[in-house]
């Protein structure tokens, strides 16, 4: 049977903040790990699956969300590393600050869990040869930072217009996918970098394509998906069932599962997405994964990714 991975990145409010400029309340910084990491669990176990959660190295660090991921790992989930800072910028970053980056991140999650990641993913889907290097030479086994669409220009626009309308500081830029990221292939590779001699060599490094569907290379993240209904996520799951050989990464966020009703941050309680009921953002989640179930076989990607030639 053909694969699926579930994926969460848990960046949180904070990082919410400076992506978008707006101030956070020191009560909300955590708001992500406090009241939407549960749910995912909650159904994670109603479903029997287990999933790998996408750690900023900064949360950590901090005593109560480091408990949060302990127990995870406890029971059976998989801890990735999602950089230290959730610096959008970090395509662009010199490579000393990427592989800081990197290690800080690796260091932080393993210092509060035990578990030292294999896996990382950038945040703003941030691919770079530089980062695949650092990954290589830290010893990670996998890396799913590149987001193979079009549509990165969709999602900076949308961005810009939240920034706009919400924003009262600078905010960092986001990132998304560059178009020749698209030109790339949906399935698993290896990347490959030049010797000393200039020669093209294989990493072992494996490159996981994440958030983009089959053939039309469609947004396939979870929060897309909310938003633009069950009929949208029921095309991309056909274009799946017509791609067997294509794993499923099935990505969520930490926030598309965080109640924000009583949140005092104006684009948290007003925006579109993050004031939809949570009920029904549930609800959805789990239609979704029922789909998902149907066509794939979840595993963990940290053990596949063992068997992949």
């Amino acid at each position: 049977m053909s694969v699926a991975f579930v994926h969460v990145d848990l960046d949180d409010v904070w990082a919410l903040g400076e992506c978008y400029g707006f101030p956070v309340p020191e009560d909300e910084r955590h708001w992500v790990y406090r009241d939407g990491l549960p749910r995912f669990v909650e159904i994670f176990r109603e479903f029997g699956i287990k999933a790998t959660f996408f750690v900023v190295g900064a949360d950590a660090e901090q005593s109560s969300p480091a408990a949060m991921l302990r127990d995870l790992s406890a029971t059976g989930h998989r801890l990735a590393n999602h950089s230290y800072s959730h610096n959008l910028r970090l395509r662009s970053l010199e490579e000393t600050a990427i592989r800081e980056e990197v290690r800080r991140a690796h260091e932080a999650i393993h210092a509060s869990t035990g578990v030292k990641p294999i896996g990382f993913r950038a945040p703003g889907y941030g691919i770079s040869k530089t980062l695949l290097q650092a990954l290589t030479e830290q010893g990670y086994r996998y890396d799913s930072s590149l987001m193979p669409t079009p549509f990165g220009g969709v999602f900076r626009w949308l961005d810009g217009r939240l920034r706009k309308r919400y924003g009262t500081s600078s905010p960092q830029k986001a990132q998304y996918p560059i178009f020749s990221d698209c030109l790339t292939s949906l399935r698993p590779f290896h990347p490959t970098s030049e010797d000393s001699g200039g020669q093209r060599i294989a990493l072992p490094l494996t490159e996981i394509p994440v958030a983009a569907s089959p053939f039309l290379r469609l947004p396939t993240q979870a929060g897309v998906c909310m938003q633009l209904g069950y009929i949208y996520f029921a095309a991309i799951a056909l274009l799946y069932r017509s791609a067997p050989n294509v794993p499923w990464v099935f990505l969520a966020h930490g926030v598309d599962l965080t109640d924000f009703s009583a949140s005092r941050i104006p684009l948290l309680r007003e925006s579109r997405f993050f004031s939809l009921p949570i009920a029904r953002r549930c609800d959805f989640y789990r239609r979704f994964l029922e789909r998902v179930l149907q066509l794939r076989e979840v595993v963990l990607v940290e053990e596949w990714v063992e068997t992949f030639g």
